[in-house]
């Protein structure tokens, strides 16, 4: 399976998507740089989980999407809106703790605060309509000058990806 296609997808949402200085779109002239990597997990005899790239994930794989944001200028940069798409087909498992996402979307477009997606996907599990998270987002007070942020989500893939 390949993720090319899907991957540029994700890193062109990302890019149009995340909030800058005094909340103004990032373009790519700006210092903020944007990287979406996919990885899937295997499991050694032992049971020890690593990750490989994600080129090869078929249905029933868990998979991470990890962002990585690279300031790539010599000043802070505050107020980072980052997020972490998951695609139609991937259902969330996990996001980083470290730090806990601030809000996510079940749509893609309307952002309801973490603790109450939590509550909503357990409601939705006591009466077998699953809700399926599309971004998850994190408010990134700030990146210092040449800092890197990452925030990785896991997921269960529940379809063949194109």
């Amino acid at each position: 399976m390949k993720y090319s296609a899907r991957i540029g997808f994700f890193v062109v949402f990302l890019a149009i998507s995340q909030l800058g200085l005094q909340g103004q779109p990032v373009v790519a002239s700006e210092p903020l740089a944007i990287k979406l990597t996919v990885a899937k997990a295997t499991k050694d005899v032992s049971g020890k989980v690593s990750w490989l790239p994600g080129e090869q994930a078929k249905p029933g794989d868990t998979i991470r999407y990890t962002a990585t944001y690279s300031n790539q200028s010599d000043r802070s940069l505050r107020a980072i809106k980052a997020q972490v798409p998951i695609p139609e087909g991937a259902v969330c498992l996990s996001p980083s703790a470290d730090p806990v996402p601030t809000e996510a979307s079940f749509d893609g477009k309307t952002f309801l605060p973490w603790t109450q997606v939590q509550e909503q996907i357990l409601q939705a599990e006591k009466t077998s309509e699953p809700l399926e998270i599309r971004i998850v987002r994190w408010l990134v007070p700030e990146i210092k000058a040449r800092q890197t942020v990452e925030l990785s989500v896991s997921a269960l893939l529940t379809t063949q990806q194109p």
